[in-house]
């Protein structure tokens, strides 16, 4: 994550995209079920403010993204299996990306993000996608710990008077 002036840049590899899942494999489905990434923003680091998704019974259940980028595959909408009456939404079809701009943030507010891979889940075997754990912990004395998929960052704008480097003459 890049922090800046009104704006955080998020980066991401690309090695989930080559993950294998050898149970369904086994039990006939598709191993390289990889479908796409999925952005999350929060101001807590327990991600209660972007646990915003209901169950049937009106229980926040899933986090709702920001962005979210998937294959170009034909798989997309809603999966079919649902939990408590919760669909995972596989995407639009609008392809990969590893770069997110968030330009919808404040300076000085220090934010949370996480970016989770899921997969297509196997229907046949009534498994709804899975997706990446998002893991923070605040101990008791305020430090915060996260897994490799957090990032925590706080946008602020140059410092007054601030000139970005320039070469005037060379010789």
């Amino acid at each position: 994550a890049v922090p800046g002036d009104g704006q955080v840049i998020l980066y991401w590899d690309d090695i989930a995209e080559n993950s294998f899942d050898r149970y369904i494999s086994r039990i006939g489905g598709v191993g390289n079920d990889f479908e796409g990434y999925r952005i999350y923003r929060a101001t807590d680091a327990a991600f209660l403010d972007a646990k915003t998704v209901t169950d049937a019974y009106g229980i926040r259940t899933l986090l709702r993204p920001i962005a979210q980028f998937d294959l170009k595959d034909s798989v997309s909408g809603l999966h079919p299996i649902d939990i408590n009456g919760v669909k995972f939404d596989l995407g639009n079809d609008i392809g990969l990306r590893h770069q997110y701009v968030d330009r919808d943030v404040v300076n000085g507010q220090r934010y949370f993000y996480a970016v989770t891979a899921y997969d297509f889940g196997y229907e046949a075997a009534r498994f709804a996608p899975s997706e990446t754990p998002i893991q923070v912990n605040v101990a008791t004395d305020g430090t915060i710990s996260y897994g490799k998929n957090i990032a925590m960052v706080r946008p602020s704008a140059s410092a007054a008077g601030y000139l970005p480097a320039a070469v005037e003459s060379f010789t």
